[in-house]
């Protein structure tokens, strides 16, 4: 069976049944690491997974990411596919593996990504698309992620959209269904931000 690799800054809570799906596939051997906190949140466990420990360093006041131990494990696991979140140059350990397994392995690589734009200017943009279209791969979670992608130059037979994912059991539903089901109940919902044309609110009169 071929093994496979996931490499994400936390182990979300939200995204636990999508990891336990994933993992049930036994055509496939599973492993994740991810680190045990990143930006103030805790990493949710799941089986098949191992929670690592930052180290963090400022740079001209940006604060940069290594998660310790994540070459070792690569090492040790010996995968033949990495699946690692979307490109962020505040996490250095993505994008030193990254460079390492492209140049001096056979090990497919692939980022599971929002593809956004960035905050880096065009520079940035065409910095991130460099480790795109270099990859073997990306999962995008909408549509909107792959005209991004294919902005930067990925190559269409490349990308995959993959819709986002919540815990069935915590949210009564997830992206596999086709329709929330509400049964004699109302539908709460919780905003927090400025009421502008560009959040969309409008779409909540349909």
């Amino acid at each position: 069976m071929k093994k496979i690799l996931f490499v994400e800054p936390i182990l979300a809570h939200y995204r636990k049944d999508t990891f336990n799906q994933i993992f049930s596939d036994k055509r496939f051997t599973f492993k994740l690491i991810a680190g045990d906190r990143y930006e103030g949140i805790h990493s949710a466990i799941i089986e098949d997974s191992e929670i690592l420990k930052y180290r963090f360093v400022n740079f001209l006041g940006i604060k940069l990411f290594f998660l310790v131990g994540t070459f070792r494990y690569v090492r040790t696991y010996k995968p033949e596919i990495i699946v690692c979140s979307g490109v962020d140059f505040h996490l250095l350990h993505t994008i030193f593996l990254f460079i390492y397994i492209r140049m001096f392995t056979k090990t497919k690589f692939i980022w599971w990504s929002h593809a956004t734009k960035g905050n880096q200017g065009w520079f940035g943009f065409w910095l991130r698309g460099l480790f795109y279209r270099n990859s073997h791969g990306v999962f995008v979670y909408n549509s909107v992620g792959r005209e991004n992608l294919l902005l930067m130059g990925v190559s269409k037979n490349k990308i995959e959209v993959l819709g986002n994912a919540l815990n069935y059991n915590d949210y009564g539903f997830n992206h596999a269904e086709s329709e929330v089901k509400l049964i004699n109940r109302p539908l709460n919902l919780l905003f927090s931000g400025r009421i502008t044309t560009s959040k969309k609110l409008h779409i909540l009169k349909h």
